[in-house]
C-alpha cells in the first residue's frame, strides 16, 4: 500500500521512523518533504539518502536541525550532491543547523537548476562560502535567502559580490545575528541599496551603534521595493553606567523611547524592533 502525499514533514523522530514513513509515500506524488531535527548519524543520512532520491518530483527539500557534520567529510559531501543532482524539480532547499564550512559549493552544485529558496542559517559558512554563492548559478534565480547566525565580521567584499549578483531577484534576505559591525555597514548599505525586488530585510541582533542608524541604515527609506526591516536596538539601549539601577532603568528606557521615535519618524510602520538578544 502506497499513501497518495503532496507534502510530508517528519520531525524529532529519529532517522528509523523517517524512513518508515518514507516507505508507505508513492514517489510521483510527493513535491515537499521536511525531516528537521531528527539529529541523524551519518550512517543514517546516507540511507536515508537513497530514499529520498526515489521522490524526483521534489520541489522543496528541508533537512534544517539533523547537526550533520559536511565539513572536510567528502564521501558524505558527494553523496549529497548526488541527491541534489538526482531532484531535478528542486528549487527550494533548506540545510540550516548543519556545519557545511567549506562544503557548500559542492553540495549546491548539484542542483540541476537555480534555487529560488535558501536557508543556510548556522551552517559555520566560512569566506570560501560566501565566495562561490555570490558566483554559483543560483544567484540568477534566488528570490529568498537566509545566511543568519553566520560570522561575517570579516567579510564585507563577499557579501557586497554576493548582494549585486543577486539584485535583480532576491525578495527576502536574512542577515539577523551575523555579527555585523558597523565598519561594514556603509558597503553594505550600498548593495542593499540596488535590490530592485527587495521586499524584507532582516538585520537584527548585529551589534550597531545608534550613529550607524542615523548616518546610513536611515537610507533604506529611499528604497522603493522594501515593505518590511527588522532590525535592533542599538548598543547605547544596553550600555549603561550608573550609581544605583533606578537611575540606569531611566536612561535604558529614555533611550529606547527616543530611538523608538526615530524608527518611527524616518520609517514609519515598515520597522519590527527586537532585542539584540534573544530572550530566555
Amino acid at each position: 500500500m502506497q499513501v497518495v502525499v503532496n507534502e510530508m514533514e517528519i520531525s524529532k523522530c529519529g532517522c528509523p521512523r523517517v524512513q518508515l514513513a518514507l516507505e508507505l509515500l508513492n514517489p510521483e506524488h510527493l513535491t515537499s518533504l521536511a525531516v528537521p531535527l531528527n539529529y541523524m548519524r551519518e550512517e543514517e543520512w546516507f540511507e536515508l539518502m537513497d530514499q529520498i532520491s526515489r521522490f524526483k518530483n521534489l520541489v522543496s527539500l528541508d533537512i534544517s536541525g539533523n547537526e550533520l557534520n559536511f565539513c572536510d567529510d567528502l564521501a558524505m559531501t558527494d553523496r549529497t550532491h548526488a541527491l541534489l543532482r538526482d531532484l531535478p524539480k528542486l528549487k527550494r532547499l533548506n540545510v540550516s543547523h548543519n556545519r557545511l564550512s567549506r562544503s557548500l559549493s559542492v553540495i549546491l552544485s548539484g542542483c540541476v537548476n537555480g534555487l529560488t529558496h535558501l536557508s543556510l542559517c548556522g551552517c559555520r559558512l566560512m569566506e570560501t562560502d560566501l565566495i562561490y554563492l555570490g558566483s554559483c548559478n543560483h544567484t540568477t534565480s534566488l528570490q529568498v535567502l537566509d545566511i543568519s547566525t553566520n560570522d561575517f565580521q570579516a567579510s564585507t567584499s563577499s557579501l557586497c559580490c554576493l548582494f549585486r549578483s543577486c539584485r535583480d531577484t532576491l525578495r527576502v534576505l536574512v542577515l539577523e545575528c551575523c555579527n555585523l559591525k558597523d565598519i561594514q555597514i556603509e558597503r553594505l548599505m550600498i548593495n542593499l541599496m540596488t535590490m530592485s525586488r527587495l521586499r524584507l530585510l532582516n538585520f537584527a541582533r548585529n551589534l550597531l551603534r545608534r550613529t550607524t542608524y542615523d548616518t546610513y541604515v536611515r537610507q533604506l527609506k529611499n528604497h522603493d521595493s522594501l515593505l518590511r526591516i527588522r532590525m535592533s536596538y542599538p548598543l547605547e539601549c544596553y550600555e549603561v553606567q550608573a550609581e544605583d539601577a533606578v537611575t540606569a532603568a531611566e536612561i535604558v528606557t529614555l533611550r529606547r523611547r527616543t530611538f523608538e521615535n526615530w524608527v518611527s519618524l524616518v520609517f514609519g510602520t515598515k520597522v519590527y524592533l527586537h532585542e539584540l538578544q534573544a530572550q530566555p
